[in-house]
C-alpha cells in the first residue's frame, strides 16, 4: 500500500502534424507543470502521420515532475492505423526515432520493461509496453522481476490490454488510444465504434476493475482523421492515489 499520497498526470494522444505543432505542445506541458504532478505519464502516440516533423517533442524537456516522465509508443508511433470505416493498415514504423528524440527531452521510455521508483516508506514498479497492434508486445518481460507485493502501475496505449490475464499483476493501468471516441452525441456517446476490442462502453474515464485494480483511460490532447472533436474535450488526466486512513487497502480516487 502507498501510505504517502501520490499525484500523477496522464498526458496521451498529442498527435504532433498538421494540426498540433511547438506552440501546442508547450501550453500543454505548462498545464501539465500547473498541476503539480509526482509523475507525468505519456501512453503513446507522439505523432499523426509518418512525415510530422518530431523536434517539438524536444518541449517535453520542460515538464516537471520530482519521480521523473515516463512514456510507452503508440500504434500511430510504429506505422499502425486505421481508417474511419475500422480497416487497418501498416505504414512506415518510426519507433526507434521517436523513441530517441523523447529520450534526449529527458523523458524514459519504456519498450516491454519496467523501473522501480524509489519512495519514502514503500517503492514502486512502473512497467510499460509496445503498442499492441504491433505484435511485439511482452507483457511477461515487462512485468517479470518486480518484487512482490509492489504496487504496480502498467503504461499501454492501448486499454485492450485488460483482455491479457499477465495484466492483473497491475493495479493500476493508463492507457489513450480511444480519443473518446472524439465525435460524441449527448446520451448516444461515440458515433464509431472503439478501436480496441474492448467494446463502446470503454471509452474514457476511470474504470474500478476486479480485485481493486482500476483502468484510467484519457481521451487525450490531440486528433487523428477529422480535425475536430465533439463533447470529448482534450484532457489532462490527474489521478490522485491515496491511502484510506479507515481502510489497510488502496484507494485510487
Amino acid at each position: 500500500p502507498l501510505a504517502p499520497p501520490l499525484r500523477i498526470a496522464i498526458v496521451s494522444d498529442l498527435h504532433l502534424g498538421p494540426y498540433k505543432g511547438e506552440a501546442f505542445l508547450q501550453r500543454v506541458v505548462r498545464r501539465i507543470n500547473a498541476e503539480l504532478p509526482d509523475l507525468v505519464l505519456l501512453p503513446g502516440d507522439f505523432v499523426f502521420t509518418k512525415t510530422a516533423p518530431i523536434d517539438a517533442l524536444s518541449s517535453l524537456k520542460e515538464i516537471r515532475a520530482p519521480l521523473g516522465t515516463y512514456a510507452v509508443l503508440g500504434n500511430h508511433d510504429l506505422g499502425q492505423y486505421m481508417t474511419l470505416l475500422g480497416r487497418r493498415y501498416e505504414g512506415k514504423s518510426r519507433g526507434d526515432e521517436i523513441a530517441n528524440a523523447i529520450k534526449q527531452a529527458a523523458v524514459t521510455i519504456l519498450r516491454n520493461e519496467h523501473t522501480i521508483i524509489p519512495l519514502a516508506e514503500t517503492p514502486i514498479a512502473l512497467a510499460g509496453i509496445d503498442d499492441l497492434w504491433t505484435g511485439h508486445v511482452d507483457i511477461n518481460r515487462a512485468l517479470s522481476g518486480i518484487p512482490k507485493n509492489t504496487y504496480t502501475i502498467l503504461l499501454s496505449h492501448n486499454p485492450s490490454i485488460l483482455q491479457d490475464q499477465e495484466s492483473n499483476a497491475a493495479h493500476l493501468i493508463v492507457s489513450g488510444h480511444t480519443h473518446g471516441g472524439q465525435i460524441r452525441l449527448p446520451f448516444i456517446g461515440s458515433l464509431t465504434d472503439m478501436p480496441t476490442t474492448l467494446g463502446r462502453d470503454y471509452d474514457h474515464g476511470l474504470f474500478v476493475l476486479p480485485a481493486k485494480r482500476a483502468l484510467a483511460l484519457t481521451r487525450g490532447v490531440g486528433e487523428s482523421s477529422p480535425r475536430a472533436r465533439l463533447f470529448a474535450w482534450p484532457e489532462i488526466m490527474i489521478v490522485d492515489i491515496e491511502r484510506d486512513p479507515y481502510d489497510t487497502t488502496d484507494q485510487i480516487m
